[in-house]
């Protein structure tokens, strides 16, 4: 590594410092953070949501809302969970290169 200081990172919620002689340091809050929504999916897909910008979060809308069957002209409760799986099956697949 660079005997200069490199600008710290983001890496998720973790922040990594860079330090001369390659010494590494890293935010333990943010560690113990990073490691408790690691076991809690529900809490990092709202941490994930949170940090969408607004055109983001108009095109995800967008694209929940076209996930719907023909049938499924209202979304409820009952049909919600099936819409956000079916979603998120075309975008990763849409997405994967």
């Amino acid at each position: 590594m660079n005997e200069a200081i490199r600008e710290p990172r983001e890496l998720g919620q973790l922040r990594v410092d860079y330090k001369p002689k390659d010494e590494l340091v890293v935010d333990m809050a943010s560690l113990t953070k990073e490691l408790m929504t690691f076991n809690d999916p529900l809490t990092a897909i709202a941490e994930r949501k949170q940090a969408l910008t607004y055109g983001e979060m108009i095109d995800l809308a967008n694209g929940i809302w076209n996930a719907r069957l023909e049938s499924e002209q209202t979304i409820t409760a009952e049909n919600l969970a099936a819409i956000l799986h079916r979603w998120s099956k075309q975008h990763v697949s849409k997405n994967a290169g």
